[in-house]
């Protein structure tokens, strides 16, 4: 049986300290702001992970890109709603991970980085559309009411205009008629007042009176 001592034990337990990658974060990270995190001391690829604060063996809130390098930077735009305790992770080839102090994210009146503000904008996008094709539609409406009032008008002017030429017609009609009625009365009274009737009327008179002379 083999005895380890505990001087060795300890020895194994700082050469795997020793080798595992180390990473640094800034003091403090704001929501929706870059964030440089750096590493040193990895082997083969670099992994970076975002987890819950102090919860090492949840999934991940967020997954970095994979870095190559034994040190380097990451910029990290930090899409994580304010208010959350998270725990930054790396793990490269040694399978050792190692994690940063937690962090809470800090507010900003940024939020186009979350999934939120992206579903706000593209709402809000669909309103704006929405509203451009309610007025463009609008205007069209209120074109076709201004024809529409615009050939109404001209069907009244040219009723008045025919009630005119009617008017004018029967007027013109009166007029004409009016010297035919005059002249076939003046015959009648021609015909009255002649000096063969006059003469016939005498006559007459005459032949009455011959017995009683």
């Amino acid at each position: 049986m083999v005895k380890i001592s505990s001087a060795a034990a300890g020895a194994v337990v700082f050469a795997a300290a020793a080798s595992a990658a180390t990473i640094n974060t800034p003091a403090s990270i704001t929501q929706c702001q870059p964030a440089a995190l750096s590493w040193q001391g990895a082997t083969g690829t670099v992994r970076l992970s975002i987890l819950p604060g102090g919860e090492v063996s949840a999934a991940p809130i967020e997954n970095l890109p994979d870095q190559t390098g034994a040190s380097g930077s990451y910029v990290w735009t930090v899409n994580v709603a304010a208010g959350t305790n998270i725990t930054i992770t790396i793990n490269d080839g040694s399978g050792m991970p190692n994690y940063a102090s937690p962090l809470v994210v800090l507010p900003s009146s940024d939020s186009s980085c979350l999934n939120g503000g992206s579903s706000s904008s593209a709402a809000a996008g669909g309103a704006a559309t929405s509203s451009a094709a309610s007025s463009s539609a609008a205007a069209s409406s209120s074109s076709a009411r201004s024809s529409s009032s615009a050939a109404a008008s001209s069907m009244s002017s040219a009723a008045s205009s025919t009630s005119a030429s009617a008017t004018a017609s029967r007027s013109a009609t009166t007029s004409g008629s009016a010297p035919a009625q005059t002249s076939s009365r003046a015959p009648n009274g021609a015909a009255a007042f002649s000096p063969s009737t006059a003469g016939l009327t005498v006559l007459g008179l005459a032949g009455a009176l011959l017995p009683f002379l």
